[in-house]
């Protein structure tokens, strides 16, 4: 029996779950903030993310336990994948390819 609670989750949440794996993938190691997030994600769509709304999806995202929320050196919040974020950005992925 598959322990992990099922989350229905955005389409902004899957992309950020998608750019912060596929930026791991990469070698970026640190955390991002959220601000760089923000301006990688509009430079992929057609419509632009506003700041709030992403705000209160990365704290979803934490609330589920997908990302790590960080405050970095300049204290701007900044975000991780979490194993299970790895993990749910892995079967997005997937679902992309089926």
């Amino acid at each position: 029996m598959n322990k992990e609670k099922t989350v229905r989750i955005s389409e902004l949440q899957r992309k950020v779950l998608l750019v912060l794996s596929e930026l791991e993938a990469r070698g970026h190691d640190t955390a991002l903030p959220v601000m760089q997030l923000l301006s990688l994600l509009n430079a992929a769509v057609n419509k632009d993310v506003y700041a709030t709304n992403l705000r209160t999806s990365l704290h979803t995202l934490h609330r589920h336990g997908l990302v790590l929320k960080y405050r970095n050196a300049s204290l701007n919040l900044a975000v991780t994948l979490t194993d299970a974020g790895r993990r749910k950005a892995d079967a997005i992925r997937y679902e992309l390819l089926v």
